[in-house]
């Protein structure tokens, strides 16, 4: 089944009974937030619509910024994040400790996983066993939970 979303999006119609056509007449006055309005609405279209497309897609990422909320807040009072390589591996473990919560694991007793068992695979040279230490397969879930 296709879906033409164009149809399916009404916010680009001029049809003053949408939220965007709304929004444009209440900005009449103000032209350039008009401008700028309209201008990011067409600029964004394809992300702005992209749920249309995919019931499974969220409306919003308050999920995504809720998980991140403590660490942004955190993050100012770490040291190690003052350099570009303490950042990038602050954010390789918050990465994989969200990861682990939201697969349904304790996040310490994943980490402690990882920490015993990835030194005795040589994954550089068999990359795909890194498969097995993802939070969503099964031997991990029975060990984490």
């Amino acid at each position: 089944m296709e879906i033409h979303w164009h149809s399916s999006f009404p916010c680009y119609t001029g049809q003053l009974g949408n939220p965007v056509s709304r929004r444009l007449a209440h900005a009449a006055g103000r032209l350039h937030a008009r401008r700028a309005f309209e201008a990011y609405a067409l600029n964004h279209r394809n992300g702005l619509s992209v749920f249309l497309q995919d019931g499974n897609i969220a409306l919003s990422n308050n999920i995504c910024e809720r998980a991140i909320r403590n660490f942004t807040i955190g993050r100012k009072n770490w040291l190690f994040s003052a350099l570009p390589k303490g950042a990038a591996a602050s954010a390789a473990v918050y990465s994989i400790v969200e990861t682990s919560k939201a697969n349904g694991l304790e996040p310490f007793r994943y980490l402690t996983y990882l920490f015993e068992n990835l030194p005795n695979i040589n994954f550089k040279i068999h990359p795909e066993l890194l498969e097995n230490f993802l939070p969503w397969d099964e031997e991990v879930q029975q060990n984490c939970k």
